[in-house]
């Protein structure tokens, strides 16, 4: 037998190009992957929930198109996309064993920046000043939404990036 010949990897071994890697970093890899594709599903659950279902059930919740009177409703609104984040924020974290100080500042902070983030994306779209002055048959309507919902998403992919890197960091 060859003894200077590296062996040949096994089919199946998840790395043959590197040195072995211990059962414990692994687990850890696969617990992170896993976690952020819950974190994925829970943002793209509470934006659904939040957009498509509590905003249009309340009374004034298309008001933020409003020219006045707008303020009100867009904060509340806004308030229900933070509140979630910080629902989220805080089982995540509870969930990797973070102490209560972490768990609280970490969620506080994504929290006010989804809220201003949100309140700030949403004024721009519907401002009858800004974007929301199209029409939905206008094209321009549909690149408006659709930048939007592009902001809010990557709102979501850094608050997920900030969540994983605290619990990595």
């Amino acid at each position: 037998m060859d003894t200077c010949r590296p062996s040949k990897p096994k089919y199946g071994d998840r790395y043959p190009d590197h040195a072995p890697i211990s059962h414990n970093t692994v687990t850890i890899m696969d617990t992170m992957i896993l976690s952020i594709f819950a974190l994925l599903l829970a943002f793209q659950a509470k934006h659904f929930v939040v957009d498509f279902i509590i905003q249009l059930n309340r009374k004034d919740g298309m008001s933020k198109f409003n020219e006045n009177g707008w303020v009100w409703p867009l904060a509340k609104h806004a308030f229900d996309h933070a509140a979630c984040t910080f629902l989220i924020s805080t089982i995540f974290l509870f969930i990797f064993n973070q102490s209560l100080i972490v768990i609280l500042v970490a969620a506080t902070l994504l929290m006010l920046a989804d809220f201003c983030i949100h309140f700030t994306v949403d004024r721009i779209k519907a401002s009858p000043h800004l974007l929301g002055r199209y029409k939905v048959t206008d094209k321009p309507f549909w690149v408006a939404l659709g930048a939007d919902q592009t902001m809010h998403h990557l709102t979501h992919y850094a608050i997920i990036f900030a969540l994983t890197y605290t619990v990595l960091g």
